[in-house]
């Protein structure tokens, strides 16, 4: 370790011990959570190489060509598609000095004079092409892959500039699609239009903002998926560097895509509620079943017991099978009218409320379904396609994020947090009442259904006087003895696209799906603790707190802010975002926290339970991964993660105030007379921590979040931004002293 950061280390532990954290060991091992602020792993942004390239002059020279055949082999490729080649004809010897020495074969469009011009090659060991066709700006091939088997459609497309010429070649290739209805089609090479107003960078004060909508509807009315780019967000730009536009895509139709990624877990469907006898057929079952044991036990088997009885008696009678057929002609007719309207009432407001099952609600979620969808990862800098690679990417990396981290964390016992009186502690323990459980059933949404066990609320609902004795007596056990069945903690992460083509993991948000019953138990629990946390959690925290607002928090910043401006008062400012928050927080902490504000031994001895029993698989394009069990973090989609992570926040809170108290760190002081001092101010995972210009407050606030992520694994980002009286040095010398990093952005407000 440099001489600088022992320094630092020190000056850490020196005001750590101040404040009321003692930190133990070895200075290097503490300074490991300063050093790793601001130095996280930065993702490798890799590189795209696609199969279809244009360019200025593409093949006109022989620098151009050389860069292709290299290209061709350092990829391998079965099929190559070249736009704006500028060539009038393209012959053999061409094709060889791109290809090379391995079988090949070719089709091509002329250029017009300079302008334009398709070449289409393809391995000819690998690839039979039967027939290939030109029309406007689009060059088609029709095929089969020797191996496989499998026919497919390739059309190379370079579309023209003018935005009224565009539209033809997108209306042909719309017929042909259409025609070519259920194939595997591949549409790629330079559209020269963008999907999105993201796509497009461009130095104008007023960029177009309605020209990507003809594009982005073609994509969507013919059903294709867009392939994401991977490492790059553009693929043309002037030579000033200025304008940038994506305007290169791969879409592929849904037939291309399709892969067995895995079984996907059933769940209960809405439509079953319709059925005339539902709830009598389900009521019967239900008490047919005899299922022994604890009453989760009991919960968790009966639904799986009765799925597999009604699945094995499958056997009609003549008169059902007659029966059968008489609705199913029925339905036909009834589909055939049913059309009829839909086409009528296609003009109408109906359409936008979701009444109809039109080709647009399929449309839409076909698009849900793809945006969704996971066909390329990025893991350590490599890009991964296909099942198996993916899978095992995505399983590999949450194990791993979940994992523990090997620190001797310093306690917090002496730290003053606010407490629970005897009352108060006493309510979380008293025995649940039917009247409690109900109520957190009927909160719940009646038709999601996206946990392990498939089973939504509706059914719940429905069936509610057959389950209430085995559903409290679940709970009255768990209150008895603090123990969840295995298998109801179990949990599937799904993964939430934070952008469009996401590549990175953290591109993705994972969201915990809990299983109805545990849900249950934690929104009773979450309840109770709702009433009481107003107690412990300071006012400096304003979010998921009963009579409290977080918009309170952000009236006070900008009071704040526009008092300093109108009095120019010199201030300094430091957001703060902690990285993957909820998946970061601590167990042994969070105990320790609960602990000091007198959170009574049960109920820690439940929160521990909920917390710390929990399995997880993440869901991979529908299909769960093998299971992997969390060692920490607090899962998002679970009822009791918002007021836990208040808890674990509440440390921030008590490191601050300690450091004020101790006159270590200067708030800022609002008013003529200094009426008023604010330190921090607290937003769920977010933090603003406000208060004088000095070296002095920079010290302290350096040496609170590094203890702060030291006793509860919630660490600062590295790419959180001070804002200073605007000095760029002043700035880089403090970002550099908090967060080691090498960035700094100077936010000035007029005269202050």
């Amino acid at each position: 370790m440099q001489g600088n950061d022992q320094m630092i280390a020190e000056d850490v532990r020196e005001i750590g011990k101040s404040i009321g954290v003692q930190v133990m060991g070895d200075n290097i091992n503490m300074f490991n959570a300063l050093s790793r602020t601001g130095k996280g792993k930065k993702e490798s942004s890799g590189s795209q190489h696609g199969g279809s390239l244009e360019g200025e002059g593409m093949l006109g020279g022989l620098e151009k060509r050389k860069e292709v055949n290299q290209l061709l082999r350092d990829l391998n490729p079965l099929i190559l598609c070249l736009q704006e080649t500028k060539l009038q004809t393209c012959d053999v010897f061409l094709c060889s000095t791109l290809w090379g020495n391995s079988p090949h074969d070719f089709s091509y469009r002329s250029s017009v004079g300079a302008s334009g011009g398709l070449l289409t090659l393809w391995n000819s060991s690998e690839v039979d092409v039967w027939s290939s066709e030109s029309r406007d700006h689009v060059l088609w091939c029709h095929g089969r892959l020797i191996k496989t088997r499998e026919e497919f459609f390739v059309a190379n497309v370079y579309a023209p500039c003018d935005d009224g010429a565009k539209q033809r070649p997108w209306d042909l290739l719309f017929e042909r699609l259409h025609m070519l209805g259920g194939r595997r089609v591949c549409v790629y090479g330079d559209f020269n239009a963008v999907k999105t107003v993201e796509e497009r960078r461009s130095s104008r004060v007023r960029p177009r903002s309605s020209d990507h909508i003809p594009f982005s509807r073609f994509i969507d009315d013919n059903n294709l998926i867009d392939l994401p780019l991977c490492g790059r967000k553009f693929t043309w730009f002037k030579g000033d560097g200025l304008v940038m536009s994506r305007l290169d895509r791969f879409l592929l139709s849904e037939e291309w895509c399709l892969e067995d990624w895995g079984p996907r877990p059933s769940r209960m469907l809405k439509c079953w509620r319709d059925v005339s006898g539902y709830n009598l057929f389900v009521k019967d079952k239900w008490n047919s079943i005899q299922v022994d044991g604890w009453g989760g036990y009991v919960l968790k088997e009966k639904p799986s017991s009765g799925a597999r009885s009604t699945g094995e008696d499958v056997t009609l009678s003549e008169a059902e099978i007659e029966e059968l057929h008489r609705v199913t002609s029925d339905i036909h007719s009834l589909s055939r009218m049913n059309s009829s309207i839909r086409w009528q009432q296609s003009r109408s407001l109906w359409l936008k409320e979701g009444y109809a099952n039109s080709k647009y609600f399929h449309l839409v979620l076909a698009g849900r379904r793809r945006r969704n969808a996971i066909s390329v990862i990025q893991a350590d800098g490599v890009t991964l396609e296909g099942v198996t690679p993916i899978r095992q990417a995505v399983f590999s990396h949450f194990a791993s994020h979940f994992k523990a981290i090997n620190l001797d964390r310093p306690r917090v016992d002496n730290l003053q947090f606010k407490r629970l009186n005897h009352l108060e502690s006493g309510s979380l323990i008293k025995p649940f009442s039917e009247a409690e459980v109900r109520a957190a059933v009927w909160d719940f949404d009646s038709f999601k259904s996206p946990g392990p066990d498939g089973v939504n609320f509706g059914f719940i609902k429905d069936l509610w006087e057959e389950l209430r004795s085995d559903a409290m007596r679940f709970i009255s056990e768990f209150h008895r003895k603090g123990k969840l069945t295995k298998g109801i903690n179990d949990t599937f992460i799904a993964l939430i696209p934070k952008i469009d083509s996401p590549q990175r993991f953290n591109d993705f948000r994972p969201i915990s799906l809990v299983g109805s019953l545990y849900k249950i138990l934690a929104k009773v629990l979450a309840n109770r603790l709702r009433c009481v946390i107003g107690s412990v959690i300071s006012e400096s925290q304003t979010a998921f707190v009963k009579d409290r607002q977080i918009l309170d928090g952000i009236l006070i910043a900008n009071e704040a802010v526009d008092e300093a401006r109108k009095y120019k008062k010199e201030r300094m400012l430091f957001k703060v975002d902690f990285e993957k928050a909820y998946d970061s927080v601590d167990w042994g902490y969070l105990d320790d926290v609960m602990g000091s504000m007198y959170f009574l031994t049960l109920w820690r001895k439940w929160i521990k339970e909920c917390v710390c029993t929990a399995i997880a698989s993440v869901l991979v394009n529908g299909s769960p991964t093998e299971e992997f069990p969390l060692v920490r973090g607090l899962r998002q989609g679970d009822p009791l993660s918002p007021f836990l992570f208040l808890l674990a926040a509440e440390g921030l809170n008590v490191l601050m105030e300690a450091a004020v108290e101790r006159n270590l760190f200067t708030g800022y002081s609002i008013g003529e007379r200094d009426l008023v001092s604010i330190s921090h101010l607290q937003f769920a995972d977010d933090a603003l921590l406000m208060g004088a210009k000095s070296w002095a407050n920079v010290r302290a606030l350096r040496a609170v979040l590094v203890l702060f992520e030291t006793i509860s694994g919630l660490k600062a980002q590295s790419s959180d931004r001070w804002q200073w009286r605007p000095d760029p040095d002043i700035g880089y010398t403090i970002s550099g002293a908090l967060l080691e990093q090498n960035e700094f952005l100077v936010i000035k407000y007029p005269k202050f």
